[in-house]
């Protein structure tokens, strides 16, 4: 397990025959002069809060191994722009990606299945939302306030979409989405203050 450590702009752990395999929890949080870091492929787990609140950190480059973005990964690097999430990502941890408010666009994996609690959340540079058909769930709050999204789409297997997942996407339509038949849940607030609101929308029929 890799403990946190003070780091200078640029972090690139080698790729070797018996190298690091898991980047422990806070291993690098706060870590304000972070500008970048390369994952290699012998990483297989990265802990929770591992980069948090590395506000200098502009681009990440992760290893196509990981399995799992764990909760509150690069939470508050508010300036990252460049991230690629690899194919082999199962799960969006809790809170993984919120406030990072830089950020204007998130391809996520055809293998996703879970995005967890408030996963996206402040990310309000979003221009839109494609969620995959692998997703079953959607946690609470997990885009709440990417304020200008103007596209959104869900995938056609999402069970579950929690409780304010959507609010205050003020600029989306909330007239052009189209909701799966998987649907068995939607929260409360899933879709306030999107444009019109639901309720104003409900009012006007």
């Amino acid at each position: 397990e890799m403990q946190r450590s003070l780091v200078g702009s640029e972090m690139c752990i080698r790729d070797r025959p018996n190298g690091v395999t898991q980047i422990g929890n806070g291993a690098f949080s706060d870590c304000y002069k972070l500008e970048s870091i390369i994952i290699p492929h012998s990483v297989t787990e990265i802990g929770e809060n591992a980069f948090r609140g590395c506000k200098g950190l502009e681009s990440a480059v992760l290893s196509e191994n990981l399995m799992e973005i764990s909760d509150g990964t690069f939470s508050g690097c508010t300036i990252l722009r460049n991230i690629v999430l690899p194919s082999s990502i199962t799960k969006v941890g809790a809170y993984a990606f919120s406030d990072c408010s830089s950020l204007e666009s998130m391809d996520l994996p055809d293998n996703l299945t879970s995005i967890g609690v408030g996963a996206f959340n402040g990310c309000y540079y979003f221009r839109e939302i494609n969620i995959p058909d692998s997703v079953v769930s959607i946690g609470d709050s997990a885009f709440y306030g990417c304020s200008n999204v103007q596209r959104l789409t869900l995938g056609k297997n999402v069970e579950s979409i929690g409780a304010s997942a959507f609010e205050n996407t003020m600029r989306f339509n909330v007239k052009c989405l189209e909701i799966p038949d998987s649907v068995i849940t939607i929260g409360n607030n899933c879709l306030l203050y999107t444009s019109p609101s639901p309720r104003d929308y409900a009012a006007s029929r």
